[in-house]
């Protein structure tokens, strides 16, 4: 995120849900989170989308992966996450072509 915007209120919000679940998994080798969250606003004079996100994860790395795999592969979660794929690949392409 891009710190010279004022943060909005989803935004601080989200922030603070990701302080508790780090003090939540702190002790526990068991546990882990990920919370990504996004508030895109569209600019009214047609310029591009101011978009905010938070993205924090805490905890066992071993946790995480395994939670990651569960929602690759989950029914609901898996075509979501098709998707965000396409869109990473697309972006990194991007990138590498030098069109972002």
């Amino acid at each position: 995120m891009n710190e010279n915007k004022e943060k909005r209120e989803f935004a601080q919000q989200l922030e603070q849900i990701a302080a508790t679940l780090s003090q939540a998994v702190k002790s526990n080798e068991g546990r882990a989170f990920i919370l990504i969250g996004t508030d895109i606003k569209d600019n009214k004079d047609g310029g591009s989308e101011n978009v905010q996100g938070v993205i924090a994860v805490g905890g066992n790395g071993e946790q995480v992966i395994k939670g990651l795999a569960n929602f690759f592969t989950e029914k609901q979660t898996a075509p979501l996450a098709d998707e965000a794929m396409k869109l990473a690949t697309l972006k990194k392409l991007s990138r590498l072509l030098g069109n972002e």
